[in-house]
């Protein structure tokens, strides 16, 4: 089972990840990575060039604010050194936001959609109440006689 969720990680990496990661296996892994002051810098040189790389325009992280790729470090060791709830307690908040707005979204479009359908239900029924003359929907051309 266990081996199941590792291929469906695996398989759902982006290319920018995959690159990260083959970047990482051939240096040492992680720990290796972290503990080599030379391999952090170009570890995060070669994350820059692949975001460069695979940019498709601006994206947002925590807060509605802009994401940055240009990581110090030691900015890059406390983010990697935190535990995993803390890092999800924080994207928690942002995520429940997100969803918040998007509900409203939903609601609103639900009115109008609600609105809408109304209006073609009342269309419908005036014409089926309507007499044949009050149907036909051509309108008679003066031709200039």
């Amino acid at each position: 089972m266990r081996s199941l969720v590792y291929l469906a990680f695996e398989r759902m990496q982006t290319p920018e990840e995959r690159d990260l990661a083959a970047f990482a296996q051939r240096n040492g892994k992680d720990d290796h990575i972290l503990e080599d002051g030379e391999l952090v810098k170009q570890f995060l040189e070669k994350e820059k060039e692949i975001s460069a790389k695979y940019d498709k325009g601006p994206t947002f992280g925590k807060d509605g604010a802009p994401t940055r790729s240009g990581l110090t470090p030691a900015e890059l060791k406390e983010e990697i050194r935190k535990e995993v709830d803390t890092v999800l307690t924080e994207d928690m908040k942002a995520f429940e936001r997100k969803l918040g707005t998007i509900e409203v979204r939903l609601k609103e479009l639900n009115v109008t959609v609600r609105h809408e359908s109304d209006r073609v239900i009342s269309g419908v029924l005036a014409g089926m109440q309507a007499g044949p003359h009050e149907r036909i929907k051509d309108q008679v051309r003066s031709t200039g006689f």
